[in-house]
């Protein structure tokens, strides 16, 4: 019985590709497809080209990866990055709007729980981050806020120029800014709701630095005490700083930490100074002292698990920005949790702690100056870096500029979120607020929307995730990022309502 012409060119035809998947090498591989394509004739050709164009090379590497896998994938991706990425198909849309991507992306942008997170409240922080990243606020227009006006002679007003407080006098935390209407008086407005608060001592104690947190009000008198407020049943009490010489200050949640730096006697007779830090909460009132700190390039707090962070800066084989973290038990001790280089200099570059030399009462930030050495070369490479703590991620951000990039002053910018600071740099001979975004390439751009209302130079910016702050030489401008229907847009031009509270002294520690 022998076999239909067909089945014999089928079997060819299993023979042939069998054969061509026996050979190991690809040299091989390409001379067979090569020497097969040669013996082709025209029609053949056509039929050739007609299925390549059929063909797709592509393949849908995510929507057919398995879930763990997406999860993996997603942890690398911005909050932009994810809105882009959703368009590209249905399915891409559906595996990157899941609960469990949603869940595990919102615990790794903000370090929150998001075991109960609904799908509206992730949308309205996507976008309020995704309007930061851009410098475009929400669909508000920025309002100036008229602070107050000087006094001439018999109590009269002049209304041609004003007070305008400075980076150490103006403090904003969570939709509340806080300032020294007068040496003795500190006020604080509430933007949200458009009300006013003012606060005194009962000795009208005159104050040079303000802080202000989620839950308290803090100021600093010119006499080293230390009064705090609190924000919800104005309460006050207050501490001593045993040193008027103030090198850190931090305000958050009921906590606050002043760094001072006082001298000390050595056997020998040598003078040496020596920094420390007091650590206070409103809860138990207890001031405690943790001396011989390092040299405060930046002090801050991280309430959540009663730790105390200070940069500063080590020299050693090399220059190091180190970070350390003290953990502080209920007896007030501090005990030393963590210690690490965040940013190492080479020893022959020249290397500057500008913050503390520009401005003594700066304490937001450290700012820090590096230069290469002169090696025969005609130019040297510089770079400042502004060194920022986050307490919500609980880690330092270094933001790094060259000289296009630089401000026009280091100290007048405001961390506003996570890898996102803004700063004011000169255009074309006008002040223009920039962006850098130490997760964006390139780092550096203008805002898309935010624009200052003066001239000259001498504003600088206040802010967070939902509001930021111009203040300047008119008043303050104010952007939102929220678009929260609970938030007035009433003008404070015309003043919001004034509350004079006088302190009640309900804690005195010594």
């Amino acid at each position: 019985m022998s076999l239909h012409p067909t089945a014999i060119d089928n079997a060819t035809v299993q023979q042939i590709i069998a054969l061509f998947n026996s050979l190991s090498t690809q040299s091989a591989r390409r001379a067979a497809y090569w020497g097969i394509l040669d013996e082709l004739n025209s029609p053949e050709w056509g039929d050739v080209r007609t299925h390549i164009k059929q063909r797709t090379f592509q393949k849908d590497i995510l929507g057919e990866s398995l879930p763990e896998i997406i999860l993996q994938i997603v942890q690398y991706l911005s909050v932009s990055d994810l809105y882009v990425l959703q368009r590209v198909s249905r399915r891409w849309h559906s595996l990157l709007s899941s609960d469990s991507t949603r869940r595990t992306l919102y615990r790794l942008w903000t370090n929150e729980s998001s075991a109960h997170l609904r799908a509206a409240d992730f949308t309205r922080y996507a976008q309020r981050r995704i309007r930061l990243e851009r410098g475009q606020p929400a669909a508000y227009e920025p309002r100036s806020i008229v602070l107050h006006h000087r006094t001439l002679g018999g109590g009269r007003a002049d209304f041609n120029s004003y007070d305008i407080p400075s980076p150490a006098t103006l403090a904003y935390a969570h939709g509340r800014y806080a300032w020294l209407r007068q040496p003795d008086v500190l006020v604080i407005d509430n933007i949200r709701n458009s009300t006013r608060q003012q606060l005194c001592t009962e000795n009208r104690d005159r104050f040079q630095l303000v802080g202000i947190s989620s839950s308290v009000v803090v100021a600093i008198s010119t006499r080293a005490y230390c009064h705090v407020w609190s924000l919800g049943a104005e309460e006050h009490a207050w501490f001593r700083i045993p040193s008027s010489n103030v090198t850190g200050f931090a305000v958050r949640d009921i906590t606050v930490a002043v760094a001072y730096r006082g001298s000390t006697l050595t056997e020998s007779g040598e003078r040496i100074d020596r920094d420390s830090v007091v650590y206070w909460d409103m809860r138990s009132r207890a001031a405690h002292t943790i001396e011989n700190v390092p040299q405060v390039a930046l002090l801050d707090l991280y309430p959540a698990k009663k730790s105390l962070i200070i940069v500063h800066v080590e020299r050693q084989e090399t220059y190091q920005v180190c970070v350390r973290k003290y953990s502080m038990d209920g007896q007030g001790q501090a005990y030393t949790q963590r210690s690490y280089a965040s940013l190492k200099i080479p020893r022959d570059w020249s290397f500057e702690t500008l913050s503390r030399s520009w401005d003594k009462s700066h304490h937001r930030f450290a700012v820090f100056f590096v230069q290469s050495p002169l090696d025969g070369t005609a130019t040297r490479s510089f770079q400042w870096v502004i060194a920022a703590y986050d307490p919500q991620m609980d880690e330092v951000a270094l933001h790094k500029f060259n000289w296009n990039d630089k401000p026009y002053h280091f100290l007048r910018a405001a961390v506003v979120d996570r890898n996102l600071l803004y700063y004011l740099r000169e255009d074309h001979g006008s002040p223009a607020l920039w962006i850098s975004d130490l997760s964006a390439q390139p780092p550096h751009r203008a805002t898309r929307a935010m624009f200052a209302s003066y001239q000259e130079a001498g504003g600088f910016l206040l802010g967070d995730r939902e509001f930021v702050l111009l203040a300047h030489q008119t008043g303050i401008q104010v952007w939102f990022f929220d678009d929260d229907p609970s938030v007035k847009k009433a003008d404070f031009a015309a003043g919001p309502q004034d509350l004079m509270v006088p302190s009640r002294n309900l804690g005195a520690m010594s």
